[in-house]
C-alpha cells in the first residue's frame, strides 16, 4: 500500500456523498495499527482536522506521520516508532497539535 491513512481537506466521516466544510469535518482516527506502507502511515493535508489518537503506527518506508502545511487537528497519545524517514515530520505552515506521542 501507497499510505495508510490519509485526511485531505473536506474529507467526511460519512462517506464521500456528504458535502461538509474542512471546518464541519473532525474525523476520529483511533486504536488502529498502520504499518508497512510505501510511503507514510498517516498523512494529514492542508485543512483537514483529524483527531488521531491511540493508534501504533510503524515500520513505513518514509515517516510514521506527515503534517501538511494548512494541516490542523490534534495529534496524540500514539506509538510512533522504526519508521526509515522518522516519526514525524511536520512541514511549515502546519498547525496540528502534537501532544503525548510515544517516539522512537
Amino acid at each position: 500500500q501507497k499510505c495508510g491513512v490519509s485526511v485531505m481537506e473536506g474529507a467526511a466521516p460519512d462517506g464521500p456523498d456528504r458535502a461538509v466544510g474542512a471546518e464541519d469535518c473532525k474525523p476520529e482516527i483511533t486504536h488502529n495499527e498502520v504499518y508497512n506502507s510505501n510511503e507514510c502511515n498517516v498523512v494529514i493535508g492542508a485543512g483537514a482536522q483529524p483527531h488521531v489518537a491511540s493508534n501504533h503506527l510503524h515500520k513505513s518506508r518514509q515517516y510514521g506521520v506527515l503534517i501538511k502545511p494548512g494541516a490542523g487537528g490534534v495529534l496524540e497519545n500514539n506509538r510512533i516508532h522504526d519508521n526509515i524517514g522518522g516519526a514525524i515530520k511536520t512541514e511549515d505552515g502546519a498547525q496540528t497539535k502534537q501532544q503525548h506521542n510515544r517516539l522512537k
